[in-house]
């Protein structure tokens, strides 16, 4: 898959892809993907799965990480951005 196809792949997800996103966040997406993907990493929260509102702690867990390591940019943006 080229680039060209990930970005439509992304955005028919409903997920907006910012061309320059390495300018506005203060980790590169490879930085911050390394720190999450890799063998080393164990689990900062552990949800069980059959909890009511799972997928709710979840993101909230996601994003409590997320800014405590500074994954936001000024706008709002993540790695990846949502449309509104």
């Amino acid at each position: 898959m080229d680039l060209r196809e990930r970005h439509a792949l992304l955005q028919s997800a409903g997920l907006e892809v910012l061309e320059n996103s390495h300018a506005i966040l203060r980790t590169t997406p490879e930085q911050g993907w390394k720190s999450v993907v890799n063998m080393e990493v164990s689990p900062s929260a552990r949800i069980p799965e059959d909890a009511e509102d799972s997928l709710r702690q979840a993101d909230r867990e996601c994003e409590h990480w997320a800014r405590l390591h500074d994954m936001f940019a000024q706008d709002g943006s993540f790695l990846i951005k949502r449309q509104s």
